[in-house]
C-alpha cells in the first residue's frame, strides 16, 4: 500500500524577533531596521512580518512602505536602514525688534572742494515727537509641534522673548509691543537703550561768554568750541564748526562738522560714535566707531570697533590709531617715512595688563643683574674676612631674592602667555588701505607687529595664527 505525501508549506524556523532588529533613536523620532539573512531552507522575510515587528514595538507613525518594499526586493540584509521617521517639531521664531530710526548714523555726505567729507548739511541729532513710535517688538512664536514614531506629540520650543530697549523719557505701550517717546526731544541710542533727551542749542561759540557747558540731554553748538573749554552731555553733541584743544565728552555720539586741531590738549570722548571732518594733533576715544572725513595727522585715536578715514584726502599720517575690529584708510603714512602706528585686535584693558607684566619682567631682569653684581662684591668681602654683620644680613637677602627669582619669573611669564593668547583671539580683525601704504607704517595685530619697509599698493592685512598676512585689496572684497 502506497502513501501519498501532502506538500507542506515552508515555514520560518526563526522567530521574527531573531530575524528583525530594531534600533530607535533616543529622541524617538527615527527607527532603523535590520533584517537577518534567511537560514538555509527558511522562507525570506515579507512585508507583513516587518510590519508585525514594527507593530510589536508600537511604531505607528512615519513608516516608509517604499523603503520596506525595497529591503525585501533588493535583499538589503544585515544593515540598519531607516524605516520610520517622525515629524520634527519646528521651533518658534525669537522675538525681534524693529527700530523706527537708524540705530547707527548711516551718513552719506558729499566731499567738499578740498576732498574732505562735508558734514555741513547733515542733521546729526535725530528728533522725535511725543508719542512717536521708536521701536516695535515682533513677538516670539510658539512653534509647531511634531509627532514621534509612536504617534505621540513632540512639543516645540517657543521662541525667546526680548525686552524693549526702554531708556529715559520713553514708555512701553500696547501689551509691551511698542516703545514710544514720552515727550519731544532727541533720540539717543547708547548702551542698548533708547533715550529721548532734551535738546539744548548754543547759538554761537563756546567761549568766555558761555563758559563750560554741561547738559543732561543733547547739545547743538552752532559755532566753535574754543581752546581750554569743556563741553559734556548725556546725549549726542553736534558742533557746527571747529574744536581746538578743548574737551568734549558725550555718553552718546559726537559730530564735529569742522576739524579737531591743537596740540593734544583736547579730547573727543564718546560712548558711541565720533564723526569729525579732520583731526590734527589730538585725542579721540569712542565706545563704538570713529569716522574721519579727511586727514588724521599725528593724533591718538581709539575705537572699540572701527576707525574709518575716508574721502579722497583720507589719510593717517603719524600718531597711533587703535581699533578692536578694523582700521580703514585711503592712505597710510607718508613718503617722508613718518612713523604711523595702526593697531587692531586692540583691547585697552588687556593691553594695559600686558604692558604692565612686560615692565615687571624687565624690572626683575634689571634687579637680577644688580643682585649678581652685589653678590660678587659681598663674596669678595667675605673671602677677605671683611664682611660686617650688617653686610652679612644684606648678603642673605640678596641670596634669597636670587633663589626666588626663577619661580617669580615663571609665574609672570605664564600670565604673559595667557594674556597674549587672549589678545590674539580676534582673528577677524583687519587693516585695509585703499591706495598706498608707505614705509614707516607699523602694523600691530594684538601683540604681533609688522613694519612696512617698502611702498605698497592697495592692501588688506589680517592675522593668520601668529602671522600678519597681506593680499591686494579689491573694493568689495570682504567689505
Amino acid at each position: 500500500m502506497t502513501h501519498s505525501v501532502e506538500p507542506t508549506q515552508q515555514k520560518s524556523a526563526t522567530s521574527t524577533a531573531d530575524r528583525v532588529q530594531l534600533k530607535i533613536e533616543p529622541n524617538r523620532l527615527k527607527a532603523f531596521l535590520k533584517v537577518a539573512w534567511p537560514s538555509e531552507g527558511e522562507a525570506p522575510i515579507d512585508v507583513d512580518e516587518i510590519k508585525r515587528a514594527l507593530a510589536e514595538k508600537k511604531i505607528t507613525f512615519g513608516i516608509n512602505d517604499a523603503v520596506i518594499e525595497s529591503i525585501i526586493s533588493s535583499s538589503n540584509y544585515d544593515e540598519f536602514i531607516e524605516v520610520a521617521t517622525g515629524k520634527i517639531p519646528v521651533s518658534g521664531a525669537d522675538a525681534r525688534l524693529e527700530f523706527k530710526f537708524d540705530k547707527v548714523h548711516e551718513l552719506s555726505p558729499a566731499e567738499d572742494k578740498d576732498g574732505r567729507i562735508d558734514y555741513k548739511d547733515i542733521n546729526f541729532i535725530r528728533s522725535a515727537e511725543k508719542d512717536q513710535v521708536l521701536v516695535e517688538k515682533i513677538p516670539a512664536t510658539s512653534g509647531i509641534p511634531g509627532l514621534n514614531i509612536f504617534g505621540d506629540e513632540v512639543q516645540a520650543l517657543s521662541g525667546k522673548d526680548i525686552n524693549l530697549p526702554a531708556g529715559s523719557n520713553t514708555s512701553i505701550i500696547e501689551d509691551g509691543t511698542k516703545l514710544i517717546a514720552a515727550g519731544d526731544g532727541a533720540i539717543v541710542y547708547a548702551a542698548r537703550k533708547v533715550n529721548i533727551n532734551e535738546v539744548h542749542v548754543v547759538g554761537g561759540d563756546v567761549c568766555t561768554e558761555t563758559g563750560n557747558i554741561s547738559h543732561n540731554g543733547s547739545l547743538i553748538i552752532r559755532g566753535n568750541v574754543e581752546t581750554g573749554f569743556q563741553v559734556s552731555a548725556k546725549g549726542d553733541i553736534e558742533i557746527a564748526k571747529n574744536v581746538a584743544d578743548a574737551k568734549v565728552v558725550s555718553l552718546g555720539n559726537i559730530m564735529v562738522k569742522g576739524g579737531f586741531l591743537g596740540s593734544r590738549a583736547g579730547i573727543l570722548k564718546a560712548g558711541g560714535d565720533v564723526h569729525c571732518k579732520y583731526v590734527d594733533g589730538q585725542v579721540i576715544r569712542a565706545g563704538n566707531n570713529v569716522t574721519i572725513g579727511g586727514e588724521a595727522f599725528n593724533s591718538q585715536i581709539e575705537a572699540q570697533n572701527r576707525v574709518v578715514v575716508t574721502g579722497s584726502k583720507g589719510r593717517i599720517v603719524g600718531g597711533k590709531v587703535m581699533a578692536g575690529d578694523e582700521i580703514r584708510t585711503i592712505i597710510a603714512g607718508s613718503d617722508a617715512g613718518t612713523k604711523t602706528v595702526l593697531q587692531v585686535a586692540y583691547n585697552a584693558d588687556l593691553m594695559k595688563k600686558y604692558y604692565a607684566l612686560k615692565l615687571e619682567l624687565e624690572r626683575l631682569s634689571d634687579n637680577y643683574n644688580r643682585v649678581k653684581e652685589g653678590l660678587y662684591v659681598f663674596y669678595r668681602l667675605q673671602m677677605d674676612g671683611q664682611l660686617t654683620p650688617d653686610k652679612e644680613v644684606a648678603l642673605k637677602k640678596l641670596e634669597e631674592f636670587k633663589k626666588n627669582l626663577p619661580a617669580n619669573n615663571k609665574e609672570l611669564e605664564k600670565q604673559k602667555e595667557q594674556l597674549e593668547a587672549e589678545i590674539q583671539k580676534n582673528q577677524e580683525a583687519r587693516i585695509i588701505v585703499v591706495k598706498t601704504v608707505y614705509p614707516g607704517v607699523v602694523l600691530h595685530f594684538g601683540v604681533i607687529y609688522k613694519e612696512i619697509t617698502d611702498p605698497m599698493g592697495p592692501s588688506y592685512f589680517q592675522l593668520s595664527g601668529n602671522t600678519i598676512t597681506h593680499e591686494d585689496y579689491k573694493p568689495g572684497k570682504n567689505d
